[in-house]
């Protein structure tokens, strides 16, 4: 089969025909910009406008890509919105991660105006990483081994599965993004304790504990237990082993002992 698409940019200004999507979902606008409602009566607001004309069986498609992969898998949905006046019967289709390796979702725009389509990304194994989709409308699935946490590419497809060919179809994208960041519950705990007593002795001990599922804002999870236990004892002067006489002699006491413990579940 064959086809054309041409992918372009419209917005409500310089297109008579195009309504902004701040005008079906201003309070989503409105948070997804961080403006207020006065701001919206002159803002120019475009969306990508596919335009296709594809026979029987056909798909036409454009892409994004990214030169360093993106993770997905810090967040629960996949949100995007589609215009769907003048699709004639078209599906469309929003696929990614790579070329042969990808998640998709499928949906034919039946509808009039804007609409919201909402994308969950499920964690079917239950190891805190997505890896499906799921969705009420449409139909998603997966191909070869994609990964969340590693796309390379957002593809945007126009599928022609009806015996007709479609002509002078369009269709208007807008605001693909992820929303409701995942949580992520990991416990972490440390103890210090130190004695001194001056010129004559000093003691300390420390006690570490963190488990896998903890990170902090510039480390990841680490996927293991982790014990550290350590003490350490200083004396300037060991004199209880000195005779008076010596004391003009220098005799400092150290010892410092320490313990790891480390718990890999991955490896057990």
């Amino acid at each position: 089969g064959t086809g054309e698409l041409t992918a372009s940019a419209v917005n409500n200004i310089d297109n008579s025909g195009y309504l902004p999507l701040f005008n079906h979902f201003p309070s989503i606008y409105k948070n997804l910009y961080n403006v207020e409602s006065s701001d919206l009566k002159e803002k120019k607001e475009q969306a990508l406008s596919l335009k296709y004309t594809v026979a029987p069986g056909s798909t036409v498609s454009t892409r994004v890509l990214y030169t360093s992969a993106l993770d997905f898998s810090k967040h629960k949905e996949l949100v995007y919105f589609v215009w769907g006046n003048n699709a004639k019967g078209a599906t469309f289709a929003l696929q990614v991660g790579a070329d042969n390796s990808y998640f998709e979702h499928k949906i034919q725009p039946n509808w009039i105006g804007w609409k919201k389509i909402v994308v969950k990304l499920k964690d079917i194994n239950d190891d805190g990483t997505p890896d499906a989709l799921d969705a009420d409308e449409g139909a998603v699935s997966k191909v070869g081994t994609p990964a969340f946490t590693n796309i390379s590419q957002v593809k945007l497809l126009v599928i022609n599965e009806n015996i007709f060919q479609i002509t002078d179809g369009e269709i208007y994208v807008n605001e693909i993004y992820l929303d409701k960041s995942a949580s992520v519950s990991g416990y972490a705990h440390r103890e210090n304790i130190t004695l001194t007593v001056p010129g004559w002795l000093n003691v300390g001990g420390r006690y570490k504990y963190t488990d896998r599922d903890f990170q902090t804002l510039t480390t990841l999870i680490s996927n293991r237990d982790t014990e550290e236990i350590s003490a350490s004892a200083d004396m300037p002067q060991f004199w209880l082993l000195k005779p008076e006489f010596a004391n003009w002699i220098s005799m400092p006491f150290n010892v410092s002992v320490s313990k790891m413990l480390t718990v890999t579940p991955s490896a057990i």
